[in-house]
């Protein structure tokens, strides 16, 4: 007989054993998280720094950091409603009631959304955690906010406002879609998540991307990989 699908996973049936040194475990909803507060500030800190390269966090606490952060927000409205003439009157939307929001806010959305999946399959691809946010907390996409937020500025929200600049239609979506296309390729989003993701972690970004050469092989760790299919105890 078939498992019931809605079926909560039981630990026998995944890990044996997880080893942690140093850290607090605590239970989010139904997963268990395992916190290391030190560590944690420094990936918060280095995502804003990725936000911020001019300025130094070191001394910065993160009220300070979300302030700062929520400058640069109200900042890039301001510019962008400048630029293309458009008034901005806050963000506003409702998944639920979507027609009941303005058109740049549904741009906005739209946008949004093309940058989440993109993130998302980024960071799956990368083998890290969606759900394990760090600015972002509590979601089974935190992470992918955490990383989405470092291009909105330059990819989404000029979309958005460009796409509305030229008219609204019954197309406002899909020209949304578009236009986030190109402006994820101008700004090589993909290749750059995973360089931030790298930084953010202090990790060596070619470490992260390394493959073996063939399908099956092994990781040795001295030899980075070996060949697969083989039976190494030394007899034929």
């Amino acid at each position: 007989m078939p498992k019931d699908l809605h079926e909560l996973p039981k630990l026998k049936d995944s890990l044996s054993y997880i080893y942690v040194e140093h850290a607090i475990i605590e239970q989010d909803n139904s997963a268990i998280m395992i916190i290391k507060k030190e560590k944690h500030l420094q990936v918060v800190k280095r995502l804003y720094e990725l936000r911020f390269p001019k300025i130094s966090t070191d001394k910065m606490d993160l009220r300070q950091l979300r302030g700062l952060e929520g400058v640069r927000v109200r900042e890039i409205y301001k510019q962008m409603s400048k630029i293309y003439g458009i008034a901005w009157k806050g963000r506003d939307y409702n998944f639920k009631k979507w027609d009941d929001s303005d058109p740049l806010n549904r741009a906005l959305s739209m946008a949004n959304v093309c940058l989440y999946g993109l993130c998302h399959a980024a960071i799956v691809s990368l083998g890290y955690s969606p759900g394990l946010g760090f600015i972002h907390t509590g979601k089974l996409t935190s992470f992918v906010y955490d990383v989405a937020d470092l291009y909105k500025m330059e990819t989404t929200i000029p979309a958005a406002f460009e796409t509305v600049s030229k008219g609204v239609d019954d197309f406002l979506e899909k020209n949304v879609r578009i236009k986030c296309r190109s402006f994820f390729k101008e700004s090589k989003i993909l290749k750059r998540v995973a360089d931030d993701i790298a930084y953010a972690f202090n990790i060596d970004a070619d470490e992260q991307n390394k493959n073996a050469e063939e399908v099956g092989d092994l990781w040795d760790g001295e030899e980075d990989f070996i060949a697969g299919g083989v039976n190494y105890s030394g007899k034929e």
